[in-house]
């Protein structure tokens, strides 16, 4: 038995699906939120974790989280009307994008990555 199957029975409750979604802001952005949250619909007790990366040091970190809140935002409330025990967290990183998602769902140990 792995470490990931034990980890349910060892906490005496269910281990969370961790979802890590890169949302680059784009025109594509709400396809991906969609995506994400149609998958976490499918789990218990997801936590979906949003992730933005700031490439260059014109963006201010505060504008692409507020950009960032203002894409998700809405989905979540729509989410929100058919979930009840699920989280959500907004990440904004500054790097380069491939590489701060791959660190974000080490991190976490995400069960899924949606780009």
């Amino acid at each position: 038995m792995t470490t990931a199957m034990r980890e349910p029975l060892l906490l005496g409750r269910v281990r969370r699906y961790r979802i890590v979604v890169g949302v680059d802001l784009s025109e594509y952005a709400d396809i991906v939120i969609d995506h994400a949250l149609d998958q976490a619909a499918r789990h218990g007790a997801p936590e979906v974790h949003f992730l933005t990366v700031r490439e260059r040091r014109r963006t201010r970190s505060e504008e692409l989280k507020e950009a960032l809140w203002q894409r998700v935002y809405p989905a979540l409330e729509a989410f929100n009307q058919f979930g009840t025990d699920w989280r959500a967290r907004l990440h904004v990183r500054r790097g380069r994008p491939d590489e701060q998602i791959a660190l974000l769902a080490a991190e976490l140990r995400a069960d899924l990555l949606v780009i």
